[in-house]
This record gives structure tokens, C-alpha cells and sequence, in this order.
């Protein structure tokens, strides 16, 4: 199945389903990527408590 929009400018290939586990994985890990390398950017600024 293929979604074709008008004015073409996006073809989006359907390949099938997925399950509610693997949605919520996927969705955490594009969330934890941003936050990891944020933090990874930001961190050594922070001073530390001794």
C-alpha cells in the first residue's frame, strides 16, 4: 500500500503493523537519543557537589 498525497511531494511505503511494545520502544529510544547527547553536551558545565 502506498500513500500518495496531492501536489507530489511525499511517497510513504506501508509495509504492515506493528505492535504496541515495539511502538513504545521506538518512541523511547528517538526520545532518550536527544536527551543523551543534550546531556552529554551540557553536562560538563554543570558544577559539581561535593
Amino acid at each position: 500500500m502506498a500513500i500518495i498525497g496531492q501536489d507530489l511531494r511525499l511517497v510513504e511505503q506501508v509495509t504492515g503493523r506493528i505492535d504496541y511494545g515495539r511502538a513504545a520502544l521506538h518512541s523511547a529510544a528517538s526520545g532518550a537519543l536527544p536527551g543523551v547527547l543534550i546531556g552529554w553536551l551540557f553536562g560538563p558545565l554543570v558544577p559539581e557537589r561535593t
